[in-house]
């Protein structure tokens, strides 16, 4: 079994709206990318999400280090 490491999870519009919250912090298996932990937390894949990690947008494969920040930006809509 992998450590664990500690997270902050920052979450954007809709995002937020769906988790009820704009950050919290998240207890994960050292070692999973950002891809993986969106799917965790929401069940699905991160189809045109965007990551970033202590901010600064990275790739999905990208894996946080224990006290980054990550955060999940989901396509802006206009009008």
């Amino acid at each position: 079994m992998s450590p664990i490491i500690s997270i902050q999870v920052f979450y954007f519009a809709q995002l937020r709206e769906e988790r009820g919250v704009s950050v919290e912090e998240r207890k994960i298996e050292q070692g999973m990318s950002v891809s993986s932990l969106f799917t965790l937390i929401f069940g699905r894949t991160p189809n045109g999400i965007r990551f970033a990690v202590n901010q600064s947008y990275v790739d999905a494969t990208v894996v946080p280090l224990d006290g980054d920040e990550v955060a999940f930006l989901p396509p802006l809509g206009g009008g």
